[in-house]
């Protein structure tokens, strides 16, 4: 399906009439290997709105605050501790081993085991209008129609497809470690806190990244064959500030625009290609202290900037292809033919990782399917069934 439109223009951020309004509570769960279903509830229970982003297009995404509390002493009998006790009730983490089976003994894990429904915890015009989910989560039944949470958001190209349950479990490494520069394929890189899969900065075949951004939702998700996923910034989690966005499966965590103290780590140099505790690796992350904890000394990612001249025009183009015959331009947006583009990837920078030369002057390059489609990795990416689409 051919799409066109330009990806993450800047969205605008203001404090929500609904801030602090907690949606729903609920009992606290037993252990997340337990089958038990003592209570029940939906899947956008016990979250708040935080903050208000207005999209690209016109909606609004609320950033949201998740309460994990109800299943925090559960991870922690396992020895889950930090990061992991951030993402919600409706994830399931285990343990596992070398071999890969199930164990509770933290010292004889090698992996986190990660399992998600893939379901939003939020309105998206992608919900069906009739239908409804049910899965077990950490000891709740989580049910509910997917009516209550459709919401009639117009996208400028509507995707086909709508969201639809799926069974996803990763193993991710509990110690990554770097192993070598690792190229992870299309489809599910990472799960995000909220239990939705992390895709590269790569688009179907026939489309362009940065045309395909017209087919997301409010808070910048789109189904591929049902797959809800997400590409860029995902606003219900995090809009130009540090949160935990989620880890990706080499095992290190992702976090937001910014590092720990505000600053947006890399900013002055584009074509750094070794991290510093100020830059970025060309892998899209850095040795520093941790976003969250504000402490230690850990490699982690941060969602990474493409900035340039999406140029839509010529005769011998079609419509959204963004060929690399478009001309390079000065940065300045007025000088820009086209849409000019600042885009925030959740997997690398726009060109890969693989930094290109920009001219003395220049600070864009039009992008390209070849140009903006490929994730380097600081180290080997565990395991992951249900992984499927691109």
């Amino acid at each position: 399906m051919k799409r066109e439109w330009f990806l993450g223009i800047a969205a605008t951020l203001t404090l929500s009439a609904t801030a602090a309004a907690i949606f729903m509570s609920c009992a606290k769960s037993t252990d997340s290997t337990t089958t038990s279903t003592s209570s029940t509830r939906a899947i956008n229970a016990n979250i708040s709105s935080l903050l208000s982003v207005t999209t690209p297009y016109g909606g609004t995404c609320e950033q949201l605050t998740r309460d994990t509390s109800s299943c925090k002493s559960a991870r922690e009998a396992l020895g889950l501790s930090g990061n992991w006790l951030n993402f919600s009730c409706n994830v399931v983490l285990g343990l596992a081993t070398s071999s890969g089976s199930s164990t509770t003994t933290f010292s004889n894990a090698t992996y986190v085991t990660v399992t998600i429904v893939d379901l939003p915890d939020y309105t998206s015009n992608y919900y069906e209008t009739s239908g409804s989910y049910s899965f077990t989560a950490n000891g709740y039944t989580v049910a509910g129609t997917f009516a209550s949470v459709y919401s009639a958001y117009t996208t400028t190209y509507p995707d086909p497809s709508t969201i639809s349950s799926q069974s996803i479990s990763m193993n991710i490494p509990i110690s990554p470690t770097s192993s070598g520069t690792k190229t992870m394929s299309a489809g599910i890189v990472g799960v995000s806190i909220n239990g939705i899969g992390i895709y590269n900065n790569l688009a179907d075949a026939t489309d362009n990244i940065f045309a395909e951004a017209g087919s997301f939702d409010q808070c910048q998700g789109h189904p591929a064959n049902g797959q809800y996923h997400y590409h860029s910034e995902p606003y219900s989690i995090s809009y130009n500030d540090s949160s935990l966005i989620g880890v990706m499966r080499d095992g290190f965590f992702i976090y937001g625009r910014k590092d720990y103290n505000g600053s947006i780590p890399g900013s002055t140099s584009m074509l750094q290609t070794a991290g510093t505790s100020s830059t970025l690796y060309k892998y899209g992350g850095h040795t520093g202290v941790d976003p969250i904890s504000n402490s230690g000394n850990t490699f982690h990612y941060h969602l990474t900037e493409w900035e340039g001249c999406y140029d839509r025009t010529g005769a011998t183009k079609s419509p959204d292809d963004g060929e690399t015959n478009d001309t390079l331009n000065t940065g300045v947006t007025a000088s820009c033919a086209g849409t000019w583009v600042d885009t925030w990837f959740m997997t690398g920078h726009g060109n890969g990782g693989a930094f290109m030369t920009v001219p003395t002057g220049l600070n864009s390059q039009s992008p390209s399917q070849t140009t903006a489609g490929i994730r380097y990795y600081y180290g080997t990416p565990g395991t992951c069934t249900g992984c499927t689409g691109s």
